[in-house]
């Protein structure tokens, strides 16, 4: 709603506009009400329908009209779009705030990455105390622990680890974005505790508790 108000405070409006439509009046009222104190409409859904179908109910040929019109569908087409552009993702947004865990395989059900799996399953108290976050990776896609598709990209994955296509195993990344380890399955998790337990970071960390 916040990308609607700043939109819509844009628009080049005039008062002589305003009085050229009486039947938009009520609307344009509501409109410049509602961003004036900067709240969001409590129903956006059936406001913007609400909208569309007054104007369409108008018919009307005047400037005024014509341009709430094609502002009202340009609107809800923002609206529409603003959620896609929070949805991407990288190895980027877990910079400094993550280490991560890549279990890579053929397939997320192969009896190689779940039985790893289940392993690192075991150890969430461990995982969360170390920051780490795990994700498993396929050779076209990239899951979460309860197999929904993330959209980190498997060749960025294989650009940072220098890893061919080809590989199955666990990779490791520090909070700086580099690849610390990259090993084939089986992998004990104690494994990756100590090696991350004996970096820098970590034991500022430690330090710093």
């Amino acid at each position: 709603m916040s990308t609607v108000v700043v939109f819509w405070s844009t628009l080049p409006w005039q008062r002589k506009n305003r009085k050229k439509c009486t039947r938009c009046s009520q609307t344009y009222k509501q409109l410049i009400s509602s961003y004036q104190k900067a709240i969001p409409i409590k129903t956006p859904d059936g406001f913007f329908l609400y909208l569309i179908l007054n104007t369409v109910a108008m018919k009307t040929k005047d400037y005024f009209s014509k341009k709430i019109a094609q502002c009202y569908f340009l609107l809800i087409t923002l609206t529409m779009l603003a959620p896609m552009t929070t949805i991407a993702q990288s190895l980027d947004d877990y910079k400094w705030k993550n280490r991560i865990v890549f279990l890579v395989g053929k397939t997320i059900d192969s009896q190689a990455m779940q039985n790893q799996l289940e392993q690192f399953r075991n150890t969430e108290e461990e995982m969360a105390e170390r920051d780490l976050v795990l994700f498993l990776a396929t050779r076209r896609d990239v899951f979460d622990e309860s197999y929904e598709k993330v959209d980190i990209r498997i060749t960025e994955i294989r650009k940072t680890a220098r890893i061919k296509s080809d590989f199955t195993g666990v990779l490791l990344f520090g909070k700086d974005g580099g690849c610390k380890l990259k090993k084939d399955f089986q992998v004990e998790p104690e494994e990756i505790f100590d090696l991350i337990d004996g970096m820098p970071m970590r034991r500022s960390e430690i330090r710093n508790k």
